[in-house]
């Protein structure tokens, strides 16, 4: 089974960056811990649900920027990024009632120059100490028609091929069943943009009015509130469906997800920030293959063995079953679909409310 950081296939890239792009990178990350950790929503409490976590070694319930810098490795590909980043682990529910983790190896992480103009107009600012957020909506099951962006883009979540993507469009679809795989040997590919616009005050507000996304959520421009441009982050994960027996049942997200409306990621800024900004400079506006190595800013701390030298670590609880087959959802969620009326009783643990 090759592990997903292994396995970012060209047409991927291609596909993304058909937007025009003055330069990129693709960082490779294996997994860093699984288990319900979520120090932006659930700071210092047991998360809702899990997640798969690439970045810091010592990531927590409590991290930080100042905690997250000190980590002695990183499980991805370059060592003086000690950010992290996760989404919902997938399972699958078989006929029986039982639960099986969906393999994934980790994710590749792409910094792109979006937004940014070539001319030395405009220019990302690196990420301060410190900020944090989260691009998606872990409640939703529904299409949201409503939510614009300041260039008046829904943003929704679809299924092309076997790849489930947060994307921009100006035309609806019916709801209907999202997370399936056309043969065994698909591979469910979950794709997500994060926000790339600061206001310049707050490192963080629980509803993230701190940050927004560009006007075309992978390019445009700033709304006038969110006026300092950050890289653009673009993830992607691939979960090994292919493996999995289907027997009837259907894949669920740990969140409870049945759509793929509720997939979403997290990010805590754990730059070494003179890195950073050099690799903004160079590679942002210059670096148009993506290669990590063709960035002069990188090569200190270029580890190509990451996955060896920095492993996973066990999870929050590790007396909680998270890998493998398991009873329950941790945390004892009921998964949901489309039709779906939140109820607090549908979990054990609180249901944190955030939005777009």
């Amino acid at each position: 089974m090759a592990p997903v950081w292994s396995m970012v296939v060209a047409s991927t890239v291609i596909f993304h960056l058909m937007e025009p792009v003055l330069g990129f990178w693709r960082m490779s990350c294996s997994v860093a811990q699984m288990g319900r950790v979520d120090p932006v929503i659930s700071f210092g409490d047991v998360s809702q649900h899990v997640h798969k976590i690439s970045g810091a070694s010592n990531i927590n319930i409590n991290s930080t920027y100042d905690s997250l810098v000190a980590a002695p490795c990183t499980s991805c590909q370059i060592q003086a990024d000690k950010s992290a980043y996760w989404n919902p682990q997938l399972y699958y529910l078989h006929a029986n009632g039982k639960y099986e983790e969906v393999y994934n190896g980790g994710m590749a992480v792409y910094y792109l120059g979006r937004g940014m103009d070539g001319a030395g107009g405009t220019k990302a600012s690196p990420f301060p100490k410190g900020i944090k957020f989260l691009s998606g909506n872990n409640n939703a099951r529904p299409y949201d028609a409503n939510t614009m962006t300041y260039g008046t883009q829904r943003i929704q979540m679809f299924l092309l091929q076997t790849e489930l993507r947060l994307r921009v469009s100006t035309t609806t679809i019916q709801s209907r069943k999202l997370i399936t795989c056309r043969t065994p040997t698909d591979g469910l590919r979950a794709q997500i943009d994060f926000q790339s616009c600061w206001d310049g005050v707050n490192l963080y507000n629980a509803d993230q009015s701190h940050v927004a996304y560009l006007s075309q959520i992978d390019n445009g421009i700033c709304p006038p509130t969110h006026p300092i441009l950050l890289p653009h982050i673009f993830i992607e994960v691939l979960y090994s469906t292919g493996d999995i027996n289907q027997d009837g049942g259907k894949f669920v997200f740990a969140n409870g997800d049945e759509t793929g409306y509720g997939f979403h990621g997290d990010f805590i800024n754990g730059w070494d920030i003179p890195t950073l900004t050099s690799a903004i400079d160079d590679c942002l506006l210059g670096v148009e293959s993506g290669v990590v190595e063709k960035c002069p800013a990188f090569l200190p701390s270029d580890d190509t063995n990451f996955a060896v030298t920095c492993p996973e670590t066990s999870p929050v609880y590790s007396c909680e079953p998270v890998h493998g087959m398991i009873d329950k959802l941790p945390g004892c969620i009921t998964p949901t679909g489309f039709d779906h009326i939140e109820q607090p009783s549908d979990n054990t643990w609180s249901v944190f409310k955030y939005t777009f």
